[in-house]
């Protein structure tokens, strides 16, 4: 941590914390607004890999997580990107990766989307799962005929995306070779 700023102990630091932290069962949210070089983007590919995490990643138009930006990249002749959102935008990396699960026209609205995701996910003490929601959708409600219409899908109900009657030839493989 006294050595200089290619030094990623305090990273590492960090990350424990993080990892600790979670594992004791809380959770972290991230709102990203703004180019992030550091440790987010490490607690981010943790957050993707441990099973016990919870919590989500929102990130704005104007935002980027990366490892190391494009300038640096760039100048060390490592592989770049037109921009930092070419390499850890919404768009082209960590909305497709699966790594942010929202995406917000501007910081007001990626904190509604935060604020959303507290009032469906609070454990209140003393409770072992969050309050049901109110509906009026009855329980017992079949949702297999209703329409999916989707270009290129094969499946023309919702019902069909779960029938074991129509499967993609991967699935059918699968199927029939396991005993």
């Amino acid at each position: 941590m006294q050595s200089g700023t290619e030094n990623m102990d305090w990273v590492a630091a960090a990350l424990r914390r993080i990892v600790s932290f979670t594992q004791d069962g809380y959770e972290i949210n991230v709102v990203v607004a703004g180019i992030n070089v550091g440790a987010q983007p490490y607690w981010n590919a943790e957050a993707t890999m441990l099973m016990h995490t919870k919590g989500i990643l929102v990130m704005t138009p104007d935002s980027a997580m990366v490892l190391t930006g494009k300038q640096s990249l760039d100048f060390s002749g490592g592989v770049s990107a037109e921009d930092n959102f070419g390499i850890g935008g919404y768009d082209r990396v960590m909305g497709p990766n699966g790594q942010a699960q929202y995406w917000a026209p501007n910081l007001g609205a990626a904190m509604r989307i935060l604020m959303s995701h507290y009032a469906h996910s609070y454990i209140a003490p003393g409770e072992r799962a969050p309050r049901r929601a109110l509906t009026t959708d009855p329980v017992d409600r079949d949702v297999s005929a209703y329409p999916h219409q989707i270009e290129g899908s094969e499946f023309r109900t919702v019902g069909k995306i779960f029938s074991a009657e129509i499967r993609t030839p991967t699935a059918r493989s699968r199927s029939t070779s396991v005993p």
